[in-house]
């Protein structure tokens, strides 16, 4: 009986070891990376990087992020709700931490990816690294002004030539004063099917090399 006792004891000591380390493990990932999908694609937030700043949980939890829900679940998971001091602009506001309009390569890590829109036509092409090198990491000089940072511009009804010609998305700049005028060097955006085609099939062709 004492054996049985023994051994018993001895296999919940194990457990408890297991269970330790366990924690201990997923205590020093504090939650680890997040990647958003929603309103906008690969926006990333490292808790590691926040708790070495000397930030705990509590400091988020449950003020500014629910625990056991999502951020990227609720409608007003955007920028403009950031901007009033929601979400992660509760710190990020330019007192405690860099205002939500600036350094938005620190978490949106597409911020240099290129934008192929199918819609109206088929299909033109944005760069955002070519004009970051023009203008600078200022991505407030279009968002949210000139285009929306949480919903595809092509989704808009008015997201037409017709628009850009009156001033509108890439014609606030693209007028022939700050940048060539939008119904001048077409090619330079507009790639066409071919285009298109030609730049998926390369991108797959290289997933497929990894």
């Amino acid at each position: 009986m004492k054996r049985y006792i023994k051994i018993i004891t001895l296999l919940f000591a194990v457990a408890s070891v297991g269970y330790t380390i366990q924690a201990k493990a997923g205590d020093e990932g504090h939650g680890g990376t997040i990647t958003f999908t929603k309103p906008a694609s690969s926006v990333v937030f490292d808790h590691k990087t926040h708790i070495d700043m000397g930030f705990d949980c509590d400091s988020c939890h449950e003020k500014l992020f629910e625990y056991k829900r999502s951020a990227e679940d609720k409608a007003d998971f955007n920028m403009a709700s950031m901007y009033a001091g929601k979400y992660c602009g509760g710190c990020h506001n330019g007192n405690t931490a860099f205002a939500s309009n600036t350094k938005c390569g620190s978490c949106h890590n597409n911020v240099k990816a290129k934008i192929v829109f199918a819609k109206p036509v088929k299909a033109v092409i944005f760069d955002h690294k070519a004009h970051i090198e023009m203008v600078g990491d200022d991505c407030a000089s279009c968002h949210d002004s000139v285009f929306p940072s949480d919903k595809k511009s092509e989704a808009q009804a008015d997201f037409t030539m017709d628009s850009l010609y009156k001033g509108k998305y890439c014609g606030k700049c693209h007028d022939g004063s700050m940048a060539f005028a939008s119904n001048t060097k077409c090619a330079t955006c507009h790639i066409g099917v071919k285009g298109y085609n030609r730049m998926f099939k390369t991108e797959k062709a290289a997933h497929k090399g990894h």
